[in-house]
């Protein structure tokens, strides 16, 4: 535990990195209008279903930006904000994930790395202190 509460601006920054390259890909290819095929043929059915927009936005470029906010206010220790910006995360990944499980019936390991990077995010910053 003591590693975790001396690294976990890191560790914020490594899970906020690796999701942001994840949402980049996925916004990427939703951009060029590639499926995307991922071994457990959930990824094509997760990111072509009516849940994998949001406002019009493709939810892979939600994440980009979510993803790029939590590095730039951790990186300026705007604390109250990224307390704000991760609970959002946190309540956007959680509804993402139930939809997965719970509706769509079909997981996409992409998208739930990066629900999971924004729940364990929300984690770091409210749980360990």
């Amino acid at each position: 535990m003591d590693f975790i509460i001396k690294n976990k601006k890191y560790l914020i920054n490594f899970l906020a990195i690796l999701s942001l390259l994840v949402s980049l890909y996925l916004t990427l290819l939703n951009f060029q209008g590639k499926g995307l095929q991922c071994g457990l043929n959930g990824c094509d059915k997760v990111l072509s279903s009516s849940y994998s927009y949001f406002l019009k936005i493709p939810v892979s470029f939600w994440g980009v930006i979510y993803f790029s906010s939590v590095l730039i206010l951790n990186f300026l220790n705007k604390i109250n904000l990224l307390k704000f910006v991760s609970t959002l995360g946190f309540l956007f990944s959680s509804y993402l994930s139930f939809l997965q499980f719970f509706i769509i019936k079909t997981l996409c390991p992409f998208c739930l790395i990066a629900d999971l990077s924004a729940i364990l995010i929300f984690l770091l910053i409210f749980a360990i202190k």
